[in-house]
Formats: structure tokens, sequence, C-alpha cells
């Protein structure tokens, strides 16, 4: 079975490439690719010559490029840019194309455009290298993919590797405000999936992450920083939210919340200058530093325990009392250059799952007994190149009988990142949780404590 281990323990991985010793190089790695692709696409976003007769076509408006266009994503080569990317707006005027962000232009040029074809066609150019391009205008959504070659244009819109379909970017009509990632609650088979929190018109540039259902399944902690302000993941807060939508309050500066077993308190992790794992009441109060060397922290379902990542020769996992201090270690250096954060506890507390990077940059999805001493670890999934699931998404949860474990990556038949139910003994197939629309990405999910709903954050596009 290609990717899922047997009684066998396969070993192998792949997903984020980061510097050894530390898992935050990966995330900076990405803010500096967004500003390189960002730049390469607003100098590609210009040249050419706009044909006169397309300009009449101005008047009529949902057709027309011209106006302003915010941008809702934008992918280079495969993957997802980061939310930042979301601050850019496109200007057709006339003849010209302007690339800007909020605080200054970053391109202005002139291009061509041929909307007889199918799909239509745009050419920039840039100090006499051309672009070429697709696009299409749907309603107030302006898709633009570019290609990688000077002479082959994109054969559909997507974004592939080692592809003609090079730059995927969406847009919507209108200056409008950056939309964040949003927090979204459906039944099990991902049905009536209904956002969570509608927040009022100001609030929609939260980017969220890490949901976490609170024991008596009433309310969703959560981490989110707000776009519209040029925050990342870095300029996180803690909220709390109904499981009804209602109620939304922040509750503490930080990121990665996990209630307490007995639902009044919670474990979460600050970046500089306050780095570490921290405990807190369940409104807020009383915010105390555990490890100021811990990551990723995530409390047990049935006692007063916390795991976390340590690092010191490769990831060690450990659990420890925030109370008396008592620390053991369950999963000792060597395995992981990287275990990422939002890990998983069984219903029970007797194992924890995490997705771990080894140190020949393959990727796992494992599991090991909080005892100790590396106690059951087993491999559950694998990723590498060859492949048929990719792109696993850091964060895990474990169902209430233990049955399944929720986790997004991308599938075989799909270019999206979903949801998929893993078996912890790694024997079986990931099962596509199917109610969830397959043309979206999904980013994170959980279990409620009934197992009955589940709470995914889903890129908006």
């Amino acid at each position: 079975m290609d990717g899922v281990a047997g009684d066998n323990r396969p070993a192998a991985k792949q997903l984020f490439v980061l510097q050894p010793q530390n898992p935050f190089a990966e995330e900076e790695q990405m803010k500096s690719s967004l500003l390189v692709t960002a730049a390469l696409v607003a100098v590609s976003v210009a040249g050419g010559v706009h044909a006169q007769e397309r300009l009449a076509l101005a008047e009529r408006e949902p057709a027309s490029l011209e106006g302003i266009w915010s941008v809702v994503s934008m992918k280079d080569g495969g993957k997802t840019l980061p939310d930042t990317v979301k601050s850019l707006r496109f200007v057709f005027s006339g003849k010209k194309l302007i690339m800007r962000m909020p605080e200054r232009v970053i391109a202005e040029t002139e291009f061509t455009i041929d909307p007889e074809k199918s799909p239509a066609t745009i050419r920039m150019t840039y100090s006499g290298r051309p672009t070429l391009g697709i696009f299409r205008i749907e309603d107030d959504r302006l898709t633009i993919c570019l290609s990688a070659s000077k002479n082959q244009p994109p054969t559909d819109f997507t974004s592939e590797p080692d592809s003609y379909n090079q730059v995927l970017i969406v847009l919507r009509r209108g200056d409008v405000g950056p939309v964040g990632n949003h927090l979204y609650v459906a039944g099990l088979e991902g049905n009536s999936l209904r956002k969570l929190a509608p927040l009022e018109k100001e609030m929609q540039d939260l980017s969220t992450g890490s949901p976490d259902w609170s024991p008596d399944g009433s309310k969703i902690a959560f981490d989110a920083w707000r776009l519209s302000r040029k925050e990342t993941y870095r300029d996180a807060n803690v909220y709390l939210v109904n499981a009804d939508g209602t109620g939304l309050k922040h509750i503490a500066v930080g990121a990665m919340p996990s209630w307490s077993h007995d639902g009044k308190r919670l474990t979460f992790c600050q970046y500089d200058p306050n780095r570490g794992v921290w405990v807190m009441n369940a409104d807020g109060s009383n915010p105390k530093l555990i490890d100021p060397d811990g990551w990723g922290s995530d409390w047990s379902p049935t006692s007063n325990e916390i795991m976390y990542t340590t690092y010191g020769n490769g990831a060690e996992i450990c659990v420890a009392d925030p109370d008396t201090g008592k620390r053991r270690t369950i999963l000792s250096g060597g395995k992981y250059n990287i275990v990422y954060w939002n890990p998983g506890w069984s219903a029970d507390g007797k194992h924890v799952c995490f997705l771990g990077r080894r140190p020949d940059e393959t990727l796992e999805i494992a599991s090991v007994s909080t005892e100790g001493e590396n106690k059951d670890f087993r491999v559950l999934m694998t990723f590498s190149a060859q492949s048929r699931y990719k792109a696993p998404v850091q964060c895990l949860s474990w169902d209430g009988d233990a049955g399944h474990i929720l986790a997004a990556m991308q599938g075989p038949d799909y270019k999206n990142k979903l949801v998929y139910l893993l078996d912890p003994t790694g024997k079986a197939q990931p099962e596509r949780v199917s109610g969830l629309d397959p043309n979206q990405n999904y980013l994170a999910a959980a279990w409620a404590p009934d197992g009955k709903r589940l709470v995914v954050v889903r890129q908006e596009e």
C-alpha cells in the first residue's frame, strides 16, 4: 500500500525544506520566496501593446479587464504563496497595467490580449523579454496563468512544478481588503458546511489556524492574524468563539492553543521575545511560561499533562505536568530533525501522533506511546516524491474513539489539500472526507469531542 505503513513500519517522507535545527526557517524561506515571486510577477505582468479594438470592450464591464483587481491567492510552481500576496493590486487602465502594494507602485507597463482565443491570451513584455499567459473572467473573478516559457503559453489554469503552467493568480474585482483563511464546521461526512464566526466585515481579514474544541464541545480556540494590518503568523493571537459562531473573543497574544482536559485552561506558544510553551486560564488570565525551549504544545485529554517538542540532538517530544514541572521524554532525539506543531493525543491519552521530518528530509506521520522511551513507536504514513499522497499539513487530530486521525494533505486524484481519515495502525489507506469541496484547499481540521463534527480551516478564494 503506497505511502501507508504496515507491520514493517516503512520510513520515508517529504515536505518542507528547513534548516536542520531551526523549525521556523521554512517559514522565513517562504516569506523570502514570496517577495521574490511577487517581484517576478510584478515584472512579468508588465509589458506589451494593448490592441485598440479591445479597448471598446471596456463598456462591457463584466468581460473587461478595466479597473482594479485585488489578489485573492497566488501559486508559484504549485506552491501556495503566503497571505502577504493578498495586499497586491492589479490596475488595468486603458493601455496600461499597474501592479502595486498599498505603499508603492511595483510596476507600470503595457500589455496585449487576444480574447478571441480559447482560452484568452495575454502577452506581457519587460525589458524585451516576453511573458505569455492565459486569462478568464467569471463574474467578479479574474484568473491569470503565466508560463515559465517565453515561447509556450500555459495549457490550463493550474500551477505545477516543472511545467509551462508556472504562476497562477486569482483576483477579485475591486479594491477590496484581504480575506483570510476561515473556520468552517461540518458533519462527519463533510456535509452541512457552515462558516464559523460570521465576522463583521472589518474582521474578514482574519487568517485563522490551529483550531481546537473545548472538552464540552461548546467553544473552539484558534489562532489568527490580521492581513489588513500586514500581520504574519508571528503576530498571531489566540481567540475563542462559540461553536455556533457567536461570541468571538480575543484572549491572548500567541498561537496553537490547546484545551486542558477539564476545560479550565489552555496551553499555547508565543514567538519572540516571549518564546516558549505557556499555559493560561480559559479567559486569558494568569499566563505562565512553562518551558522557554519548548514548542508546539498540546494538552492531554485525560490528565494534567502537556506534550511539546524541544530541540537539542534533533527533535525530542516530552510530556510535562505544568504545575509540578515533572517531565519525561517519550521520543528521544535523532529520529527527526523537525517535529511539527499541532500534534494530536489519542482519546485515552496513551499515544500521540505527529508529523516529523527525518534527517534525509522525508516526512512521516507517526505515533508513539506517552509512557516514554520511544515505546510503541510506529510510522503511519510516509511522504516522498514518489508517494501517492503529498504535502501533509502540520495539524493532526485524533477522534474520540481512537478510530481515525484527521489530516489534510494532497491525495493522488486531487490538486488541492483535502481532509482525510487515517488509520491509527497505519495499515489501511487514507479515506477522504467526501462532503468537502475538492476544489478548495483545507489547511487544518479538528474533531469535536462527540466525534460527529469537524472544524476545518479553508483557504478562501
